[in-house]
């Protein structure tokens, strides 16, 4: 479909269009010993579109694209060797192969987290329209984008502390003594896991593990033994016991489980508010990591971040134009009896182009530029002890299976990703020191 449009749109600029299959491509990659025979084509790389580009400037006109595949067919079902002649005079294969070195991948991103929402007003379906004009009214107002939070709700407890014997430890008024370290549980159902699809639990060692409630983990303990095993047990029902061990009620359908979430986000107040300020709130993890300031002053940094929970709230008292207007324009660090005040230098979002430098004091603007596409990376995300990962502008995979170190830059030859603190490497920022133009030129604004 999209070949359609392209064909008819670019009719309208030249005279000669033709459209290729993408299996017509892929033959004459190999006729032109672009790729071997039998190897898949490389997709770890964004640039294989662009070697694909040039592969099509070599197809010839349709007759002679038909008779050079005839001539290639026939000799890969004779299995005989297959020689074809140049596509033009002069033609080298490294003109294809080098576009790695020589391509920047310029994917433009638009971050709308912040983009005010903006509707017609309509009343019963009806555009309405500005009094004594033909212009439709339009609504404005603030909105976020994005996923605030996880869809899943915990349990905020504070378990109580036990003995050496693993018995509940109680004062003098017989009240259980907690932990002062608030933890956060799950409501998960409570069944057997048939397959990797299937929620729920293959082992009793995974629920002796999980489970919060030592009475019911001993309960369970003694009912998957006198079954036989989990599954068996399972298949019986699970049921709470009573003092004299008889199963009452029905069968166990749910239990609470340690949840490995450390620090949740306070959704919103509950319904029926509980004495412990702990258990006021919803708790869910957090979703989306938005903004992480670099604070910067000759050697020393800082930094600051923001998820989009905390920007949503930030953006319902305040007004925002720019991500910056979420941080404090200058940090204060102090050491031993030195106070040293550290101005904001970046906010970094997600997609934006970074330039590493070897030393701080390296000037980027006399480098090569296929020097500089081997330090030009992409920033991901941060972490909240301040670490960033990036990925090269090249890399087109999500799952990576090689074995490297992430943690140091490689200027010779680029990492696929890295993830180091943000005190580690100087860089360059795209909007703030460069601008990459739409045909992949950087200009420095310095």
């Amino acid at each position: 479909l999209i070949s359609k449009y392209a064909f008819h749109y670019l009719k309208t600029y030249f005279e000669k269009v033709d459209v290729q299959k993408g299996s017509i491509t892929a033959e004459f990659r190999k006729i032109y010993n672009l790729q071997v025979a039998d190897e898949k084509k490389d997709r770890s790389k964004h640039s294989h579109h662009a070697k694909d580009a040039a592969v099509l400037t070599l197809i010839p006109v349709a007759a002679k694209r038909d008779a050079i595949l005839e001539k290639y067919y026939e000799a890969k079902e004779n299995k005989s060797s297959f020689i074809e002649t140049e596509p033009y005079k002069g033609f080298k294969r490294e003109f294809v192969w080098s576009i790695d070195e020589n391509i920047l991948i310029n994917n433009i991103t638009n971050n709308q987290a912040l983009t005010p929402a903006k509707r017609k007003v309509r009343k019963r379906g009806k555009e309405l329209l500005i009094p004594g004009t033909n212009n439709s009214m339009w609504a404005t107002g603030d909105s976020i984008r994005g996923q605030l939070h996880q869809e899943t709700f915990y349990g905020a407890i504070k378990p109580a502390k036990r003995d050496e014997n693993g018995f509940s430890q109680k004062d003098e008024n017989g009240q259980f003594i907690q932990e002062s370290k608030v933890k956060y549980v799950l409501r998960v159902p409570f069944q057997y896991k048939k397959d990797s699809n299937t929620t729920g639990f293959k082992t009793l060692d995974e629920i002796e593990k999980q489970i919060v409630d030592e009475g019911l983990k001993a309960q369970i303990r003694k009912q998957v033994h006198d079954a036989g095993g989990i599954k068996e047990a399972f298949e019986r029902g699970i049921y709470l016991l009573d003092k004299k061990g008889s199963p009452h009620g029905n069968r166990i359908r749910h239990i609470r489980i340690w949840s490995s979430v450390s620090e949740p986000l306070a959704i919103k107040k509950q319904t029926n508010i509980s004495k412990a300020e702990y258990k006021q709130h919803y708790w869910a993890a957090n979703a989306t990591n938005s903004y992480f300031a670099l604070y910067k002053i000759g050697s020393k940094k800082g930094f600051d971040f923001r998820n989009l929970f905390q920007t949503a709230k930030f953006l319902s008292i305040n007004s925002i134009k720019n991500p910056k207007d979420l941080f404090e324009s200058l940090i204060t660090m102090t050491k031993g009896k030195k106070t040293t005040e550290i101005p904001l230098l970046y906010v970094l979002e997600t997609g934006a182009k970074v330039i590493f430098k070897k030393e701080e004091t390296e000037d980027l603007r006399l480098i090569a530029n296929s020097d500089l596409l081997k330090r030009l990376y992409v920033y991901t995300n941060f972490e909240k002890d301040g670490r960033l990962n990036f990925k090269h502008h090249l890399e087109a995979r999500n799952k990576i299976e090689e074995d490297y170190k992430d943690s140091e830059i490689d200027f010779k030859n680029p990492k696929p990703t890295l993830r180091f603190s943000y005190t580690k490497y100087d860089f360059l920022v795209e909007k703030y020191d460069f601008i990459i133009e739409i045909d992949g030129n950087i200009v420095w604004k310095f």
